[in-house]
């Protein structure tokens, strides 16, 4: 009621009815935040909030979502928020979504003991989530580094991820399966063939329910040492082969190309190699390096290399000893004749001269054979006394080892 005392002494009454309707909400808030982001980040809406009494009260908080309940996203807040009387704070929620998407929902406050309440209308857009963390493999060439990712399940129910990364040299697996309410780690491998410096490529994890995880791979990649090496030891006028092995780990077909890094007559090796199609553990190949030396001694050194544009290069280092050639035979003569073959090891024309330490063998004095040709040395025997020798040591010298002749022992038939 309310009173108006009038001049003459009376006064009018006045009878007072009102209806409180339902508040309008205290305001709108718009915000977006990427989706996935780390613990750090800030991805908090405040909300300020009103004390309208003159006393302290204090509010019940309540969040309720528009629509369906997405088990991805979290939009939350402490319970209660104390006012004193006529002052305003700040109430923050907390925002974590998996994928993109906008959440609409509205804040109530109430005094649980008159009922009466404020409220906002919050709408929060989750955007893409970018590169969630850089992910450093570095390793030398031909040689395996990894790493792994770690995907957390907020749901009732397991997902399953698809893995993809476009680095022919980085595998992972193909799919990877998380646990309801759980978490599982995928490997990532890397087994770079070519030198690489600080190379970013980027690694996707994705699905329907949780969205998609990226990251970036940081590849560095440093040379490798050299291989095991091979070591020849040949006597002079002999040549000795070895095979190299290598690992080619692409998985298309590569052509390498073979040569020394020096120049040499003595080693040889051929001029290409096809590495076949291989899978995650390599194609072992051969290449076969021969050692035919053209003088004695330890000083034959040098480094076969074995290179592709896409499967990279291989380092091997060769050496070689040549020591006096092994004396060969007997050689056996029948009908009075035969012949021993030898081969010119010198890289140009030589002439060779052939003695006999028994005067019942005939051999031509000398014979010139050309650069690297093989030739047969006829021998004759020509019987003497019937208790005379039919053995006999043949030598062959030259001018390049006057000291170190070929040595080939003969015997008659």
């Amino acid at each position: 009621e309310c009173v108006l005392p009038l001049p003459d002494g009376t006064a009018i009454l006045h009878a007072l009815e009102g209806v409180a309707e339902e508040p309008v909400a205290s305001g709108t808030v718009a915000v977006s935040f990427p989706c996935k982001a780390s613990a750090s980040a800030a991805q908090a809406v405040t909300l300020r909030v009103t004390n309208w009494l003159g006393r302290r009260q204090r509010l019940r908080a309540s969040v309720a979502v528009e629509g369906e309940t997405d088990p991805s996203v979290t939009l939350k807040g402490p319970d209660y928020i104390d006012l004193p009387g006529h002052a305003d704070r700040e109430y923050s929620l907390g925002f974590y979504a998996h994928k993109e998407g906008v959440t609409r929902a509205r804040v109530t406050f109430t005094n649980e003991d008159t009922h009466e309440y404020l409220f906002y209308d919050v709408e929060v857009t989750a955007t893409a989530a970018g590169v969630l963390q850089v992910l450093e493999l570095r390793s030398p060439v031909r040689q395996r580094a990894s790493t792994s990712v770690t995907v957390s399940n907020p749901l009732d129910t397991a997902v399953l991820l698809t893995c993809e990364c476009a680095h022919t040299q980085v595998t992972c697996p193909t799919t990877l399966e998380v646990p309801a309410r759980g978490s599982a780690s995928a490997e990532v491998f890397f087994r770079p063939v070519l030198v690489e410096a600080g190379l970013d490529v980027p690694l996707t994890l994705r699905c329907a329910e949780l969205g998609v995880y990226l990251y970036t791979l940081r590849l560095s990649a440093t040379p490798a040492g050299p291989e095991r090496g091979l070591v020849f030891n040949v006597p002079l006028g002999s040549k000795e082969a070895h095979v190299f092995k290598f690992t080619h780990f692409l998985a298309d077909k590569a052509e390498y190309a073979c040569a020394f890094s020096q120049a040499s007559e003595e080693f040889a090796v051929q001029a290409a190699v096809a590495g076949h199609p291989a899978g995650p553990e390599g194609n072992e190949q051969e290449v076969e390096v021969t050692f035919e030396p053209t003088r004695i001694g330890e000083s034959f050194r040098n480094t076969l290399v074995v290179t592709s544009p896409v499967g990279g290069e291989y380092v091997c280092p060769v050496m070689g000893r040549c020591i006096a050639p092994k004396p060969q035979g007997p050689f056996t003569l029948r009908g009075g004749a035969g012949g021993v073959t030898f081969k010119n090891v010198f890289g140009s024309e030589t002439e060779f001269t052939m003695t006999v330490d028994n005067p019942a063998f005939v051999v031509s004095r000398t014979e010139k054979i050309p650069a690297k040709q093989t030739k047969t040395i006829a021998v004759s025997f020509k019987p003497g006394a019937p208790d005379a020798p039919t053995t006999a040591k043949l030598l062959i010298t030259c001018a390049q080892t006057p000291a170190t002749p070929w040595v080939y022992y003969l015997r008659a038939a």
